[in-house]
Order: C-alpha cells, then structure tokens, then sequence
C-alpha cells in the first residue's frame, strides 16, 4: 500500500498537571510529570456559555479545551472543519454515574443520559463551534491512537485540513482493579494538513520480542512524546505493522 503523507500543522494538549505547551515540552524532556493529585481537574472553558458548561464532563471540558486553542493560532483556517474524535472508554464516568441511579432506582437525568454516548464531544463542538461539516467518533481499544490517525488521513485525502482529538479521562474508582493500567486525564488536539513531512507506512516486518511494548502502554501520549522530541526518524505504534516516518 502506499504511504499517506501528512503534516501536523498545529497542535495543543490539556492535562491536569499539564496546562501549557511549556509544560507538555517538559514533560516529554521528563522534567514534569503526572500524579493523582489533580486528576479530576477541569479546564476553563469560558467560550462555552456557564449554563451549559456546568454540566460537561472533564472529557468533555478538556475536549473543547484543547480544540479551541489549537484552532486559536490558525484564524485563517476555514472553521468549517472534518474533524475525528477517539477515545477509548469515552464519557465512563457519566456512563457510571447512570448505572449508579440505576442500581438506586432513582430517577435518570435526561442531560446524565445525553451526555453519556461516545459522540458527546462531537456534537457539542459541532454546536459551540458552528461546524458543520463531517465528523467521525470512534474507539478501538488499545489500537484508538492509530486508528483515529488512519481514519483522519483518509478524510484529509478529499479535503485540505483535518482536525483530529484524542481524549480519556481518569478511571472510575469502581473500574481501577478491572483496568490496572495508568489512568491518566488527558486530550490532545491536532491540526492536520496533507503536506509531506510525515509518513504512515505499513511495514510487516516481525519486531523482537524484546523489543514487544504492553500494548496499554502505547497511547497518544507516546506518539505526542515522539512527535514533540523528534529524537527517532520513525514511530511505531499499535499495530505494531504502522509506522510513522519523517520525510
């Protein structure tokens, strides 16, 4: 198959601890670093109107968050955008929230209910932001990242931008001994363009044991490390088969 080239024109990523991209360069340098302390934070969102904030979920926050600031660089970039969102568990916390008023019998919040299914970021951008355009919303468990990275290259073949959010929040207390992995807040945001200065390739040849990564290890946050340090000519994600080259 042949490589689909690409280029990241602007991005811009939130976490907790990590509010700037001062703060994501030190932390891929490894002078900062995450911990438990803030993990239910929520970023301002003063651009959304109170009434309707108050009831946005930290993913969601974090979401529109970093949208916003990776498209406040690119005034002239048509707003009218393609966009993928992709997460792995979605809005969880919400979902959890339900299925405990379920358990109690109590009553379901309509908004609870509205603002639990995968789809959550989408549509809400698609209002605040007045985007019309197409978007896809997805997960694919440990292969979310790269999925979401090939689903926004082929959109970007028919058009000259893509915006591409990748976002999970921290796991529910309830789920931390089903799902032992970190659970870090995050989301990252990605303005794509289709000029050459990345390369996703497919390449089939057998990696060694020893050189096999946890596959709960490799996320966005590893691609966004590589993509900030440039230390390494190419980034192998999961599937371990996709790999993404500097042209």
């Amino acid at each position: 198959m042949q490589n689909i080239d690409f280029n990241i024109k602007n991005w811009f990523a939130w976490s907790p601890e990590l509010e700037t991209k001062d703060d994501w360069l030190a932390w891929a340098n490894n002078q900062k670093s995450f911990s438990e302390n803030n993990s239910n934070k929520s970023p301002l969102i003063e651009f959304v109107p109170l009434l309707q904030r108050r009831r946005l979920s930290q993913l969601t926050k974090m979401s529109l968050k970093v949208i916003f600031e990776c498209l406040q660089d690119y005034k002239e970039t048509d707003q009218n955008i393609n966009s993928v969102f992709a997460s792995r568990y979605g809005e969880w916390r919400q979902t959890f929230n339900l299925l405990e008023s379920i358990s109690n019998q109590e009553e379901l919040s309509p908004a609870g209910f509205s603002f639990s299914v995968h789809n959550t970021v989408a549509g809400l951008y698609s209002l605040i932001f007045n985007n019309t355009a197409s978007y896809t919303s997805l997960s694919a468990n440990e292969y979310t990242c790269m999925t979401a990275l090939i689903e926004a290259l082929g959109l970007l073949q028919n058009t000259k931008e893509v915006l591409l959010i990748i976002a999970d929040e921290n796991t529910p207390e309830l789920y931390k001994e089903t799902f032992p992995f970190p659970s870090i807040p995050f989301a990252i945001a990605f303005l794509l363009d289709n000029s050459p200065k990345y390369s996703l390739s497919f390449n089939y040849s057998p990696i060694p044991k020893t050189q096999l990564i946890s596959s709960t290890q490799i996320t966005a946050l590893d691609f966004l490390q590589w993509f900030l340090l440039q230390k390494n000519n190419s980034f192998r994600g999961i599937p371990s088969f996709l790999e993404i080259n500097k042209c």
